[in-house]
């Protein structure tokens, strides 16, 4: 769903209704919203009660690293586009200069603003098709990935899985493996 929602997104112009936007923004809101609390459940499911609050953070600055690098690599997406489809001609070397900055420069030059808006349109175009895609690959891995349990209540083949371990002072705990939470290595 996050990945149509993208998609629908890029599609998007100067011309477009706020209903298209809704069409692109509801399942972008749905798939995020849908993929994000089992996503947060599985990691802290996966640790004894003690550690939840660590699974926890760790959770949080996985989303705010993960935020921060996906806004960076998209957004050098989409100024590499916006500067790769902008020609500016017939203006002074100044104002060309500013448009190729932003496209708020582009709007101080007047003549050049028409072209850096369709150049900005094909830079978020190529940003939201390249989130698109990142997204549905990820889902597609994490499908396949082995190690996956889906429902069985009980972990996988212990030759092929690193059994964790925490020492909390208190007790000591594995999971892990084929190992239940909370289970002690014999």
């Amino acid at each position: 769903m996050l990945g149509a929602g993208l998609t629908v997104l890029s599609h998007l112009d100067g011309t477009s209704t706020y209903g298209r936007l809704a069409a692109g923004l509801t399942p972008l809101g749905a798939g995020l919203g849908l993929a994000m609390p089992p996503a947060t459940t599985a990691i802290t499911d996966a640790l004894p009660k003690e550690l939840q609050n660590v699974g926890s953070a760790v959770n949080d600055l996985a989303g705010e690293l993960g935020g921060a690098l996906g806004i960076a690599v998209l957004g050098s997406l989409l100024t590499a586009a916006y500067r790769s489809d902008l020609h500016p001609t017939g203006v002074p070397p100044r104002v060309a200069e500013a448009a190729e900055s932003s496209l708020a420069g582009a709007a101080a030059g007047g003549t050049v603003l028409h072209q850096a808006q369709t150049a900005f349109i094909t830079g978020l175009r190529t940003a939201l098709l390249a989130a698109a895609v990142t997204a549905v690959a990820v889902a597609i891995l994490l499908r396949r990935s082995p190690g996956t349990h889906r429902g069985s209540g009980q972990g996988g083949d212990p030759q092929s899985e690193v059994a964790y371990e925490c020492s909390t002072g208190r007790r000591h705990f594995t999971w892990g493996g084929s190992l239940e939470r909370g289970q002690r290595r014999p």
